[in-house]
């Protein structure tokens, strides 16, 4: 029996995704650390360490007042998703065209180590996890758009 792969229909029609500038991602890194509120914001309402400020590589956005929040595919950043500091009517944006992609891809790595993965609703949420000592786990990142081709990486773990 053929096993096929799951594509998304922009992989079926060959559409590109649109990929941020890493440069841009390491401006907001060094944004963060400049940025008192900000900080705060992810330290004292969010309760995060440096250290898990550091490995999810968060920074900051001056343009929307936001928590810069990389998304990365098999290494490669694929998305930056935005947590509005003032949020009105939404709290989320994501970067125009880029790709929709769990978060937090190494989660699947250790979900196959340790035989199980745990899904969390959010970004933050898997940081607050991850930070407890709770490796892998991942997050779907965008709700119900984001389900689709990285679901058949969780073949092989059994819980």
């Amino acid at each position: 029996m053929l096993k096929s792969k799951i594509q998304s229909l922009r992989e079926t029609i060959g559409k590109n995704w649109i990929r941020p500038d890493h440069k841009k991602l390491d401006t907001f890194i060094e944004n963060l650390q400049n940025t008192k509120h900000a900080l705060e914001y992810l330290k004292n309402e969010r309760g995060f360490s440096d250290s898990t400020i550091e490995h999810f590589k968060l920074g900051y956005n001056p343009e929307n007042n936001s928590i810069a929040i990389p998304i990365f595919k098999d290494g490669e950043l694929v998305n930056i998703k935005y947590r509005l500091l003032e949020p009105s009517e939404i709290r989320y944006m994501s970067e125009r065209g880029a790709e929709t992609w769990i978060y937090n891809e190494s989660g699947i790595e250790e979900g196959k180590k340790k035989g199980a993965v745990i899904i969390v609703e959010g970004e933050f949420d898997l940081m607050m996890v991850w930070q407890s000592g709770i490796t892998n786990v991942i997050s779907p990142a965008s709700g119900k758009d984001s389900y689709g081709v990285w679901l058949e990486r969780l073949d092989s773990i059994p819980k």
